[in-house]
Parts: C-alpha cells; sequence; structure tokens
C-alpha cells in the first residue's frame, strides 16, 4: 500500500519509534516502571503534552504495549525538552538491556555502515525468530544507538536506512491507515465492494452475535470455552455501513492477491463475511476495552490526583503569600494612617501656632501703624486754627462711636467725659482694667503724655485679640484733643 506525504510531514520525529522500541520488550517493563516512578508526575505531564501521545503507533499495539508506550513517550519527551542527560543515560541503558545484539553490533565501531547492519538482521538465526514488531524494535534501537555514538561523518548510508526502514511506516501512521481515502482505492477495487455489499445478508450481525440463533455460528463454542457470551459482549455493538465495507474490502484483497504458491483466496463469500465480522467486532471490543482501561486506569489517576494536589497544595501557599502580604499592606497603612493622623495634628498645632504669631503681628502692626501716624502728624501738623472749628459738630461727630480714652490728667479726663458723654475713660491710677470695658467699643485711644506703660501694655496685649481701632493723642487742650479724637475716628 503506497501512501503520500507532504514535504513537511517526511521530516520524522523518532520519539515514537524510540518508545516502542521500548514498550514491546517486556524484560524491561519493571526498569521503566522504577524510573517512572522516580519522577512520575513530570513524565505524564510531558508525556500528555506530546503530540505522540495518543499516535498510530502507539494505538495499534496490545493493551500492555500501549501503556508502556505511553510511558516512554513521557521519559523521551522529559529528557529532551530538559535536556535531562542523566534520565537520557538512563534510556540508553534500557536500550542496551533490551536490545542486547543491536548493541553489540555498534558498541566497538568507529564508524558504521547501516546497510551492514541489515546484512546482520538478515544473516543472524537469532533475529530469524523475532516478530516483525521486534524487528522493528531493534531497527529503532539501531537508530538510537547510532545517533548517540557516532558522529554524522562516521555514518554511512544512514539516509538510506531512513527512507526505507521509517519512512513507510511514519507514512502509515500519518495517513492513520484511511484506505477509503487513499488513491490506490479507486475504481474497479471500489466498484467491486459497492457491487459485493449487495450480498450481505441482511441479519449478518444477528446471526454474528448471537442475538438470532443459527446453526452457522459453529464460533460460539469458543466464546463458551473462555465463560464468555457473544450476545453480551457483541448485543449493543453495531456496524455502520462504511464499516461493512471494510469488512469486504478484505476479501476483496483476499481474493485478488496471489498468496505464495500463486493461488488467490476462492472461499465462500458469506462464510468469510461472517468470520471476518467477528474478527471486526472482537477489535472493536478490544479497542473499547483499551479505550475504558486508560480513561480509568488507576495509576494514571493517582498521577493526575497528585498534580491537582500539588497544584492545590501551590494554590493554597500562594493564598498564604497573598494574605501574608495583605497583612503586611494592611499593618503598613495602619502605620501610615496613623503617622499621618499624627503629622495632620502636628500641622494643626502649627498652623494654630502660626495663626496666632499671625494674629499678634497683625495687632502688632495695627498699634505700629497708629504710632507711626502719631509720629507723623507729630512732625507735620500744623498748629489748628480753633476759631475756624465748629467743635459742635466734632463732639456730635465723635460721639456716634463707641470710644475708650487710656490716661490723662484727672482734670482733663473731667473735662473730656463732659464733651463726650458716649465715651469711657481709664486713668492712669486703674491697677486693673475690667474685660467689659473693651466691650462694644469702636476705637481705644492712649493720652501718651499721661499714661502709665503697665497699663498700656496690658490694655494692647487685650486689643491684640480684636479688631478694635487704636490711635494716639496728646493735647491737653480739649478742642485740640476732639479734633485729634475726630481726625481718628474719621480716618
Amino acid at each position: 500500500m503506497k501512501f503520500y506525504l507532504t514535504d513537511e510531514q517526511k521530516t520524522i520525529n523518532f520519539t515514537p519509534f524510540y518508545a516502542e522500541a521500548l514498550a514491546i520488550n517486556k524484560n524491561i517493563h519493571e526498569d521503566i516502571d522504577r524510573i517512572y516512578k522516580e519522577n512520575k508526575e513530570a513524565y505524564y505531564m510531558e508525556a500528555i503534552k506530546s503530540p505522540f501521545y495518543d499516535f498510530l503507533m502507539g494505538q495499534e499495539k496490545k493493551l500492555i504495549y500501549e501503556e508502556y508506550y505511553r510511558k516512554a513517550i513521557g521519559l523521551i519527551s522529559y529528557a529532551y525538552n530538559f535536556d535531562d542527560e542523566n534520565l537520557d543515560k538512563k534510556i540508553f541503558n534500557l536500550l542496551k538491556k533490551a536490545y542486547k545484539k543491536t548493541y553489540a553490533f555498534f558498541k566497538n565501531k568507529t564508524y558504521v555502515d547501516m546497510l551492514e547492519y541489515i546484512y546482520y538482521l538478515q544473516e543472524s538465526s537469532y533475529f530469524e525468530k523475532l516478530s516483525s514488531e521486534e524487528l522493528d524494535g531493534n531497527a529503532s534501537a539501531a537508530l538510537f544507538f547510532t545517533v548517540e555514538l557516532f558522529d554524522e561523518d562516521k555514518v554511512k548510508n544512514f539516509d538510506r536506512f531512513i527512507n526505507e526502514g521509517f519512512l513507510p511506516r511514519w507514512a502509515f501512521c500519518i495517513n492513520k491507515c484511511n484506505r477509503f481515502t487513499s488513491k490506490d482505492f479507486k475504481g474497479t477495487l471500489l466498484e467491486t465492494i459497492d457491487h459485493k455489499i449487495k450480498e450481505v445478508p441482511k441479519d449478518l450481525q444477528d446471526v454474528v452475535t448471537g442475538i438470532k440463533l443459527s446453526h452457522n455460528n459453529p464460533y460460539a463454542f469458543l466464546y463458551d470455552l473462555e465463560n464468555l457470551n457473544t450476545v453480551s459482549l457483541f448485543g449493543d455493538i453495531k456496524l455502520s455501513k462504511n464499516e461493512i465495507r471494510e469488512i469486504i474490502s478484505s476479501y476483496v484483497l483476499k481474493s485478488t492477491t496471489p498468496d505464495i504458491d500463486g493461488k488467490c483466496f476462492d472461499g465462500n463469500f458469506q462464510d468469510y463475511m461472517f468470520a471476518a465480522t467477528q474478527i471486526k467486532l472482537l477489535l472493536k471490543i478490544y479497542n473499547e476495552v483499551k479505550h475504558t482501561y486508560f480513561k480509568n486506569n488507576k495509576e494514571t489517576m493517582y498521577v493526575e490526583l497528585d498534580i491537582l494536589k500539588n497544584k492545590l497544595k501551590e494554590f493554597a501557599s500562594e493564598i498564604s503569600n497573598l494574605r501574608s502580604k495583605k497583612s503586611e499592606l494592611q499593618s503598613a497603612q495602619d502605620n501610615e494612617k496613623q503617622s499621618l493622623l499624627k503629622e495632620n495634628e502636628n500641622l494643626k498645632l502649627e498652623i494654630s501656632r502660626l495663626k496666632k504669631q499671625l494674629e499678634e503681628k497683625e495687632s502688632h502692626s495695627k498699634e505700629v501703624v497708629a504710632l507711626r501716624d502719631f509720629v507723623y502728624k507729630q512732625k507735620t501738623e500744623n498748629d489748628f486754627e480753633i476759631e475756624d472749628i465748629d467743635i459742635d459738630q466734632i463732639i456730635n461727630t465723635i460721639n456716634k462711636y463707641n470710644g475708650v480714652i487710656i490716661g490723662g490728667h484727672p482734670n482733663w479726663i473731667n473735662k473730656m467725659q463732659q464733651k463726650l458723654t458716649n465715651w469711657k475713660f481709664i486713668g492712669v491710677d486703674v491697677n486693673a482694667m475690667p474685660d467689659s470695658i473693651l466691650k462694644g467699643a469702636d476705637v481705644v485711644l492712649f493720652f501718651t503724655d499721661y499714661l502709665s506703660h503697665k497699663l498700656y501694655y496690658g490694655i494692647i496685649d487685650s486689643l491684640r485679640e480684636t479688631d478694635i481701632k487704636v490711635g494716639y493723642i496728646k493735647n491737653v487742650n480739649v478742642e485740640l484733643s476732639l479734633l485729634e479724637i475726630y481726625n481718628i475716628v474719621k480716618q
């Protein structure tokens, strides 16, 4: 049978060939188990990620071989993907143990001709006893030893060895043995199959499975010997039309292909279909069993469970770390919050201090400005022309304000009290001024020539916390004093 490959598909990956060589030799199964258990989770993960895990080369084998094929895929893939020289050496030793005769051919050579190895296989009586599967295993082991032991320039006829020994098998697996889509199954052969399908008895499957009893079922005895019931085995399997065509195709091939004596099969078509249908059903059941086995394989389930447990531990550890980080962040945030609160309180205190200082400065500024104005007037004012001033109007204007005058001679105070009836006067003999004296005042004036320092500073301290206007007067003459007061309150 000829299969067609693209140029890209002709590039062979030898992983499934090496895995097959390891799987089909029972003598190393225990060794594979021992190595596999050393890091089974990692090997299993590499196996199921490999494109060759469900490759036809492994699926076409019996169950035990397929199981070890999959394990071997995990070992080989891990060794390659992680450049694990130690595991690579273990795989080498496994193949040495499994294929001693083949290894013996390569071990003492400095260069090798792959055609000589083929002759070695053909001429050795040991290899004559091997099955085709075992010969394939030896060929794959030979390929492995060649790659591991020799440089490229020390190997002859390597491409021919690959193209003739491995490429056909690779093509078969890539095409998945789908004969009905290959170019070789066209024309007359398909016409013959379509013709023969009309001769298939409608009750063929019922008779084969035992659902319909028939004297033409001599194979039932064989099932009985194995304590198997055909109805139970085959009863729920329904062959499709395409599967019937596949059975017929085997009959057509057998009846049109000469055997070693040059003769073709000419047996009864219906008898052949009866036997071949049982084989087809058995093959389907076997594949179903393998599928169920691998689906429910305890070792695989335990490995997957261990992987999930480890992931759960990783997640738990990650959650714990995140919680720890969260706690640290929360603690840092709390500390930062406390620090900011403390800083905020300090800032409030500082603001309060600065505000008070500013108020003091503003009050002091108010006092200084008043003194500056007083001194300036002392230098610049000319003598007042008393006769030109309307004193009554000035008095009326001043009395519209609530004022306090601090200091002055008692006689002067008596005279001023008669003029400014709304004003309050504090003499120099007062030691402590009541807090209520400034209540409601618009202006406070100091008589500079007759004033106690203690009284002055005491009142100035109280004024600094108010918006009351401050001024200074000096004239003993009542009318001039009134004019000074008038100028101050009108500013």
